[in-house]
């Protein structure tokens, strides 16, 4: 448990290979560890008999509360290549929230206002978690772009209402700038 303490530090992102071939009775105690210090599962790259790649991001602060139960952050820096760009979301999701009634929404917006990408899922299920997302990219010239974020209920459409730190109220924030 100290190894692993100390390992993570004070990181907001992490990467961990594991060779599934070894087996070890250690991994599930070390995905609980990590869990402890706000570190918790988003992404994974690779997933097959010969290697395991899995990100971690750290899950402290939500940036916007959705409804009050939903709480949302945008975790590091938004990866951007002429393919896809690539976003880490943070959730921590009240038991109070029906299961398999809400989606997320991110949509990349040009200087005009103008929907350039968009990607949707499933909201995470109760409690803290992570995802990793990824919105296509097709021929995005240079400028500012805005990402938007909404909650909705994919049954109806209707979007929650969010609260950012300033206090502002919205149904599609604003996540972050985005310069290609």
């Amino acid at each position: 448990a100290a190894r692993v303490r100390e390992a993570v530090g004070d990181a907001n992102r992490i990467w961990l290979v594991y060779d599934p071939r070894w087996e070890t009775e250690e991994w599930t105690l070390f995905e609980y560890l990590l869990n402890e210090q706000s570190v918790y599962h988003c992404a994974t790259l690779a997933d097959d008999a010969n290697m395991r790649i899995w990100g971690f991001g750290r899950v402290e602060n939500f940036t916007w509360q959705f409804a009050e139960q939903i709480g949302v952050a945008l975790l590091g820096e938004p990866n951007i290549n002429p393919e896809r760009l690539s976003i880490w979301l943070a959730y921590q999701v009240s038991d109070q929230i029906p299961l398999n009634t809400y989606s997320v929404a991110v949509h990349l917006l040009d200087e005009n206002g103008q929907l350039v990408s968009q990607v949707d899922r499933s909201l995470p299920v109760v409690g803290t978690s992570c995802q990793a997302l990824e919105l296509p990219l097709y021929d995005l010239s240079s400028g500012t772009y805005e990402l938007h974020l909404a909650i909705y209920n994919w049954q109806t459409g209707e979007r929650l209402t969010s609260i950012a730190p300033d206090n502002t109220t919205s149904d599609y924030p604003l996540i972050t700038l985005i310069h290609p």
